[in-house]
């Protein structure tokens, strides 16, 4: 599967792609967004925080993932400097998550 983001595009392995298009370092990033509740424009996430963890965990560069996320509508950014991300549809990343096994609340439910 190729995914296109600008000129540039990556080929990911079948088994590394989700059934909903998205692979699992984009689901990281998502989980990392929602579990730090970064859902407002007033409180978005750290880009160099996000390269570090990303980087922990994947020993690869986040920015061209960030960038499929913020063309495919999941995520937007604040244009400070450096960049802060947050969740820009809600729903569509509660529905990805709780597909895939993620910890999501369902409805207006928020855990202590």
């Amino acid at each position: 599967m190729k995914k296109y983001v600008d000129d540039l595009y990556i080929e990911l392995k079948e088994e590394h792609t989700m059934v909903c298009g998205l692979s699992d370092e984009e689901l990281f990033i998502l989980n990392l967004l929602y579990s730090r509740r970064c859902f407002k424009s007033s409180s978005g996430f750290h880009s160099d925080k996000l390269t570090r963890l990303f980087r922990r965990k994947f020993n690869t560069n986040d920015s061209f993932y960030v960038k499929l996320l913020r063309n495919e509508g999941y995520l937007a950014a604040i244009g400070k400097s450096p960049v802060k991300y947050y969740i820009a549809n809600m729903r569509e990343t509660a529905k990805v998550l709780g597909r895939h096994g993620y910890n999501v609340t369902k409805g207006r439910l928020r855990p202590l």
